[in-house]
C-alpha cells in the first residue's frame, strides 16, 4: 500500500498555496480541473460489514439446523414406524395363537390307584419295627387340550408315613397327545426299613384297625409341544393322602378306602 501511494499523482489548484506543498503533488490549472470528472470515491462502513457477516453467519447456520432437524426427523419417523409396526405384529402373532389354542386347559394328574402286593411289619428282637412291602402305583395323566401335546421328562413318586419317606420310584420319559388320559405305574419297594418305637407302635394300631394312612407325593416334570415348538421345562406336583386296608385273604392287593389330591405347581 505503502508503494501504491507514493506512486500516485494527485492534481491540485494552482492557486491553493497549501496543496502546493503536497509531496507528489501536479500543477493542474483550474480549468483543466473543472473538466475532470474524478471518481466518486469507495466508501467502507464497519457497521455494514459486521452485518453482511451477521447475515452469512445465520443464514449458514439455518441452513445446518435445517438440515440436522431434518435428518433428526427422519430417524425419529423411522423408529416410530418400526415400534408401530412391531406392536401390531405381535399382537396379531399373539391372537393367531390365542384362536388355535383356546381353550388352554392344565393338564390333570391323579393317584388312580394303589396296590399292596406286600405289607409286612416284624418287631424282630431288640428291635422297634422293620417295614418291607412292595408297592404299584397308577397315575392318571390327562390332557384335555386338542393342539397341545405334552413331554413327560420325569415323574418321581414318593410315600411317606407320619411323615417319614418309606421309598420312591421313577417313571420313564413319555410323550402324552392331544386330548389323551394315559396311565403309567411306578413300583415302590420298601425293604428292611427300620421304624422308631412310637412310629411302630402307630403303624401296628393302624393296621389291626384296617386304615392305614399314607402320603402320595408325585412330582412330574414336563414340557409343553405345539408343532415343532417345545416349551421350557416346568413342574407340577401332586399330592394325594388316602387310606387302605393291608392285604388280606380276601383282598391280596389292599383297598384304598378313601384318597384327595391336590396339584400345586
Amino acid at each position: 500500500m505503502a508503494a501504491a501511494a507514493s506512486n500516485s499523482i494527485y492534481p491540485v489548484d494552482l492557486h491553493d498555496e497549501e496543496a502546493t506543498h503536497l509531496p507528489f503533488a501536479t500543477k493542474v490549472p483550474r480549468s483543466d480541473m473543472q473538466r475532470q470528472e474524478l471518481p466518486t470515491p469507495a466508501t467502507y462502513s464497519p457497521a455494514a460489514a459486521a452485518d453482511r457477516r451477521k447475515r452469512r453467519i445465520r443464514s449458514g447456520g439455518s441452513r445446518r439446523s435445517a438440515s440436522c432437524g431434518g435428518i433428526c426427523c427422519c430417524i425419529f419417523s423411522t423408529l416410530c414406524g418400526l415400534l408401530v409396526a412391531s406392536i401390531l405384529v405381535l399382537g396379531i402373532a399373539a391372537l393367531v395363537v390365542w384362536l388355535i389354542l383356546r381353550p388352554i386347559r392344565a393338564p390333570q394328574y391323579t393317584v388312580e390307584n394303589i396296590q399292596f402286593q406286600s405289607f409286612n411289619l416284624s418287631t424282630p428282637q431288640q428291635q422297634s419295627g422293620i417295614l418291607n412291602s412292595d408297592i404299584l402305583l397308577t397315575i392318571e395323566a390327562n390332557n384335555p387340550n386338542k393342539k397341545i401335546g405334552i413331554i413327560y421328562e420325569s415323574i418321581t413318586t414318593t410315600v411317606f408315613f407320619d411323615g417319614n419317606e418309606l421309598g420312591s420310584g421313577v417313571i420313564p420319559p413319555f410323550y402324552q397327545g392331544h386330548q389323551n388320559i394315559t396311565t403309567v405305574t411306578s413300583h415302590l419297594s420298601i425293604v428292611n426299613y427300620a421304624l422308631t418305637q412310637s412310629d411302630a407302635d402307630s403303624l401296628k394300631t393302624d393296621i389291626d384297625n384296617n386304615s392305614v394312612p399314607l402320603e402320595v407325593r408325585t412330582s412330574v416334570k414336563a414340557k409343553v409341544k405345539i408343532g415343532a415348538f417345545k416349551s421350557f421345562a416346568f413342574w407340577v406336583h401332586v399330592t394325594c393322602n388316602l387310606s387302605f386296608s393291608p392285604p388280606s385273604l380276601s383282598s391280596p392287593n389292599g383297598t384304598v378306602i378313601n384318597k384327595s389330591c391336590k396339584v400345586t405347581r
